[in-house]
């Protein structure tokens, strides 16, 4: 394009110099790319999707990194397959340093999910799979309403809604009957005992109105569709 032209030969040898040293010439790792896309529903965060792209990004320079590393290694030992003995074992190293806790956390996580799944299970079993519960858990619910096949509404938790927390007995009891006027709700089912500690006010109409199905350490259920001749014991 420029031949002919002796003032050119300055500009072009810069930018081949450029070339040679940075991204775009191909003997460098961040010329061997593959194309690619990762997909997530519309709703969701980017951080699943950022976790990918970073290691794509990090990958070569992981590599030249561990190349210096080799390079300074051998230069101690003199030594190349003692080197790459010394520098295989610091990759294992960092390498289940960096999973092991992950692989520990998320097994961790699967267990708690299996059972959860079974407590939602046997809740469902206690209201009949109902589709008229009242719900005091966290995530409105949506987990425990999933796996134990049975639907309803959330009851507002002070932890959402500081009012809550707050409430007196009337404010309680209006809510309530306000949630009754259209529809009849079965069973209260309540899986955050935390989020009913922080609502003192529930828990005393809950427990001098309606008689307990089911008690334990985890979740709390009461039987909506009759009353109690006499309060019952809140504690």
């Amino acid at each position: 394009m420029y031949k002919g032209d002796t003032g050119a030969i300055e500009p072009f040898k810069s930018f081949e110099s450029l070339r040679n040293k940075h991204l775009v010439h191909d003997e460098n790792s961040y010329a061997q790319c593959l194309p690619g896309a990762i997909m997530h529903l519309l709703k969701r965060t980017h951080v699943m999707a950022d976790i990918p792209v970073i290691a794509l990004c990090l990958g070569p320079i992981a590599e030249a990194a561990l190349r210096r590393v080799a390079n300074s290694v051998f230069d101690m030992f003199r030594s190349r397959w003692l080197s790459q003995i010394v520098v295989g074992g610091i990759l294992v190293v960092v390498v289940v340093s960096l999973v092991w806790p992950v692989a520990a956390s998320q097994a961790t996580n699967a267990r708690q999910g299996k059972e959860l799944e079974v407590e939602a299970q046997t809740i469902g079993e206690l209201v009949d799979h109902s589709t008229d519960v009242i719900v005091l858990s966290q995530k409105r619910g949506w987990d425990v309403t999933y796996h134990g096949w049975f639907f309803g509404r959330w009851w507002p938790r002070a932890s959402d809604d500081p009012a809550m927390q707050g409430a007196d007995l009337a404010h309680v009891e209006a809510l309530f009957d306000n949630m009754r006027q259209d529809w009849q709700p079965t069973y209260f089912v309540i899986t955050d005992l935390a989020d009913l500690v922080r609502q003192p006010a529930l828990k005393e109409f809950l427990f001098a109105t309606y008689p307990i199905v089911a008690q334990t350490d985890t979740y709390l259920i009461f039987d909506l569709r009759e009353s109690l001749a006499s309060p019952g014991d809140p504690s």
